[in-house]
């Protein structure tokens, strides 16, 4: 492996040489482009809730992902999937780059293969760059199931969905409106004093329209 020469052993541990060695290990081959790429945006995202108080070496930092991921969600009202990603990229900058500083001539990026690869038959077709990128680019809902329950519902021609989760032993009526109601407080033209009340005259009430 080649020496990264402009970060050794011997340099400061901030978080600002920590973004700079994971582009340049990745300019050098040591990780895909995307995966350095989308390791420092994490490192970013994370980082941006500290305080002015608070330490910013990597170790501290390291040690603290997991606070710091639960506070950028809050933050940002950011889905915990996402928190939970930034957290794992995160880490794994932080830790192959700790480990990088402490023994530079032994250290291994932590996703490269150690389990030989398989060897392919002529009629299997090979990975291309592009495939990698597509993996390394698919959100991670994409990865990983759906949790129990949880259901969609596009709301807008562009595509945009609306998530949520139905209890296991279902709704009745009454409580479907009351989430009704709920949501229209939430909708983005909501006029607490433009009489914006839902119309349910439609749903069956002991065995009749309502009045």
């Amino acid at each position: 492996m080649n020496a990264v020469t402009s970060i050794d052993s011997k340099t400061t541990p901030t978080i600002e040489n920590a973004k700079k060695w994971m582009l340049t290990m990745a300019e050098r081959g040591e990780y895909a482009k995307n995966t350095a790429r989308f390791r420092v945006g994490a490192i970013d995202a994370l980082t941006s809730v500290l305080g002015e108080e608070e330490p910013r070496d990597p170790k501290s930092v390291l040690e603290k992902l997991s606070d710091l991921a639960a506070r950028w969600s809050r933050v940002n009202n950011g889905k915990s999937q996402t928190a939970a990603e930034y957290e794992s990229r995160a880490r794994s900058l932080l830790r192959d780059y700790l480990a990088f500083l402490d023994d530079p001539t032994k250290f291994k990026p932590s996703n490269r293969p150690t389990t030989p690869r398989p060897v392919r038959s002529k009629k299997e077709k090979a990975p291309t760059d592009a495939d990698h990128q597509a993996e390394e680019a698919a959100p991670a809902a994409q990865r990983t199931p759906a949790p129990e329950g949880l259901r969609t519902f596009t709301v807008k021609p562009s595509g945009a969905v609306f998530e949520y989760r139905m209890p296991p032993e279902g709704l009745t009526i009454a409580e479907v409106i009351k989430v009704a109601f709920h949501l229209v407080t939430m909708a983005n033209d909501f006029d607490p004093a433009g009489g914006q009340v839902p119309n349910f005259s439609i749903v069956p009430r002991n065995g009749g329209p309502q009045q």
